[in-house]
């Protein structure tokens, strides 16, 4: 962990790599967060993957819980998207490059099927608001978002 942050901090002048992306935020009916926890680095983050050509964000969403989480979500909500941050910086695990993420960040309630994590993930948790463990300062940020947009909406759960 403390050579990556090290790398991240070295690279973060570097000229990254825009990469479009989504990140979903999965809540069940106690509004908790779904986070999982990636293998290698050993940190908690929200699910997250790259949009590839010729996918909307939607679409590479719902391909995203399905390959990381075994499940498909019946609605998803775009709350916002985010480039511009510098918490979105971070190495990419699958090439080990410097990218900013344009990420557009979805929010659903209500899927099919039960939370089974990808072979890259140890383990998939619930966690509220006030007790989230330590997470990369993007997750941080989509977070924030997510907690920003809350006020006046109303969710249903399944």
């Amino acid at each position: 962990m403390s050579e990556y942050l090290q790398q991240l901090q070295r690279d973060a002048s570097s000229t990254a790599v825009k990469l479009p992306a989504c990140v979903v935020i999965l809540l069940n009916e106690n509004a908790e967060f779904l986070l999982i926890k990636e293998t290698e680095r050993q940190q908690w983050q929200l699910p997250l993957d790259g949009i590839r050509d010729g996918e909307t964000a939607t679409e590479a969403t719902l391909r995203l819980t399905r390959q990381q989480l075994g499940v498909e979500p019946a609605e998803l909500e775009c709350i916002g998207y985010s480039s511009a941050d510098p918490a979105n910086k971070i190495i990419w695990p699958a090439q080990n490059i410097l990218v900013q993420l344009h990420a557009f960040v979805m929010v659903s309630t209500d899927w099919q099927g039960d939370i089974s994590p990808a072979t890259d993930y140890d383990s998939a948790q619930y966690f509220g608001i006030r007790d989230l463990p330590p997470v990369p300062a993007h997750v941080d940020h989509y977070i924030q978002m997510f907690t920003s947009w809350l006020p006046n909406r109303e969710f249903r759960f399944r």
